[in-house]
């Protein structure tokens, strides 16, 4: 009785494989389970095997597909596409199964796309369908969103190396003045922040004098610009030596000499007129 018990369900597995039609299976044999599916031992079930009827009715009057948008043309010099999405993304197919099965989706009219420079969606009528298929709901056009982006390069650039926060009273040598930062963007990106990239090294740790220290450098950019890092010289470190501060000697100051007097010039003597003989 403990075993009964344990039976909660009675099932037939049969195979209905890959009818069409309305059959009945051959004797089958029956399983009895207890709560979590597994099989009951002990219990002798009687009759032992059944057959099993199946009504199988053909339901392919409809068929869900995807709708494939169609695009033609290229976008202007500098742009790609990089995506097209069609809204709804898919309808139903209404009409004779043999033909609704044969149609694996939906194509829209062509969509020109020559010249485009940014995203941009348009309405689209959708493909000519065989007699006796049709779109269930009457859908006859969808909206196709192209997306388009501009394409990105590579530059490299040549950029001073700004040392920054030494200490007074030092004084630094590096062994480099110049770094080079590789940087992607698109052209309009790279020639806008051509005169706005900067590379630092802080001499900040530098408490005195030190000799061929390597000094980290960084990419400063601009807080809202695109165009992202994906490269510095390699080692991407400067060489720095750093010494006291040398104190110019004064040169001392040369007494001024009094201006010389002027010279006078002398008087010239009187010149005598002979006295006329009388």
């Amino acid at each position: 009785q403990s075993r009964v018990d344990m039976v909660t369900q009675i099932v037939a597995v049969f195979d209905v494989g890959d009818r069409t039609t309305p059959f009945t299976s051959a004797p089958v044999e029956i399983r009895m389970l207890d709560t979590n599916g597994k099989e009951v031992s002990g219990v002798i079930a009687s009759p032992a095997r059944v057959t099993v009827s199946a009504d199988i009715a053909d339901l392919g009057t409809e068929r869900t597909v995807p709708v494939n948008p169609v695009v033609t043309g290229a976008p202007a010099q500098g742009f790609y596409t990089t995506g097209v999405t069609a809204s709804p993304p898919q309808v139903t197919l209404v009409g004779d199964p043999q033909l609704i099965r044969a149609i694996p989706n939906v194509p829209t009219i062509p969509i020109d796309i020559t010249g485009a420079r940014a995203t941009t969606t348009l309405p689209a009528e959708l493909s000519k369908l065989p007699d006796g298929v049709s779109i269930k709901g009457g859908t006859a056009s969808v909206q196709v969103q192209v997306t388009i982006a501009e394409q990105t390069l590579d530059e490299k650039f040549s950029v001073p190396i700004q040392f920054i926060n030494l200490k007074p009273g030092l004084q630094f040598s590096p062994t480099q003045r110049e770094a080079t930062v590789t940087l992607r963007g698109t052209r309009k990106q790279l020639d806008d922040i051509r005169t706005n990239v900067a590379v630092q090294a802080n001499l900040a740790r530098f408490a005195g004098p030190s000799v061929a220290t390597s000094v980290a450098l960084e990419v400063q950019l601009p807080p809202d610009t695109k165009v992202i890092v994906v490269g510095l010289s390699d080692p991407a470190f400067a060489q720095v030596t750093v010494t006291a501060a040398v104190t110019p000697t004064p040169v001392p100051t040369a007494t001024p000499r009094p201006p010389p007097s002027p010279t006078v010039a002398p008087t010239p003597a009187p010149t005598l007129m002979p006295t006329p003989t009388p």
